[in-house]
């Protein structure tokens, strides 16, 4: 790729991009140094489209980078993968970030993976209680005529 013109790594990037997979992240790392902000850009675009916790190291670090934008889509792609191993570093990102609108976004992606979270663990508590103890939404029911 480095061969090529930039025209040409935009288009590898971006066709690398469409995979989906993490095989392609080692040929993608170098485009994040670049000092063209639209080979960068298209970069993160294109990791930002990849499944699986390999890439949250990736978009974590870039929660760090001195383009707003860039961070902004580090934190976007975060929350759409509801990576809950970057929530520490983005809890960070958030607390030092001066762009209002990058910080706004971060602050609703931790609330939205943080509510996620409690749903999900609220949602595995409750089965499992009520698998171990059959009788208990009766128990519950006595009870609340108790109150009454």
């Amino acid at each position: 790729l480095e061969h090529t013109g930039i025209n040409g790594q935009i288009v590898m990037v971006q066709l690398l991009g469409t995979f989906g997979d993490e095989s392609v992240v080692p040929a993608l790392m170098p485009y994040l140094e670049s000092d063209n902000y639209l080979l960068k850009k298209m970069t993160v675009e294109a990791l930002s489209k990849l499944q699986g916790q390999d890439i949250c190291p990736v978009l974590t670090n870039l929660l760090n980078d001195e383009a707003w934008q860039i961070r902004l889509m580090a934190a976007e792609a975060i929350g759409r993968g509801r990576f809950t191993a970057a929530c520490p570093a983005l809890r960070e990102a958030c607390a030092r970030e001066s762009d209002t609108l990058v910080k706004e976004l971060m602050e609703e992606i931790l609330h939205t993976i943080d509510t996620n979270n409690e749903t999900i663990t609220y949602l595995w508590t409750r089965q499992r209680s009520n698998t171990n103890h059959e009788r208990e939404p009766s128990n519950r029911r006595s009870n609340r005529n108790n109150r009454d």
